[in-house]
């Protein structure tokens, strides 16, 4: 049996990315890479954690939703 992948997100609530080995793989490899986690240390709004709490989005939560819905685009063409 293999196992699937999910990563939880504010935005898409559920990132699945299924169970495809070398998409994981590459996934992983993307994550990892220094410059891909210097993106948790900068927000994504700004200041406006400071005028509504619940707002603290980072780059690095933003680019795993776009790397998300990339993925699906390209699974829907």
């Amino acid at each position: 049996m293999r196992k699937t992948t999910i990563i939880t997100d504010p935005i898409h609530q559920v990132i699945n990315l299924g169970s495809d080995q070398k998409l994981k793989d590459c996934f992983k490899a993307v994550v990892d890479t220094r410059t891909f986690q210097r993106l948790r240390r900068i927000t994504q709004l700004g200041l406006a954690s400071y005028v509504f709490p619940g707002a603290t989005h980072t780059r690095f939560s933003h680019s795993l939703g776009v790397a998300y819905l990339a993925y699906a685009v390209l699974t829907h063409l």
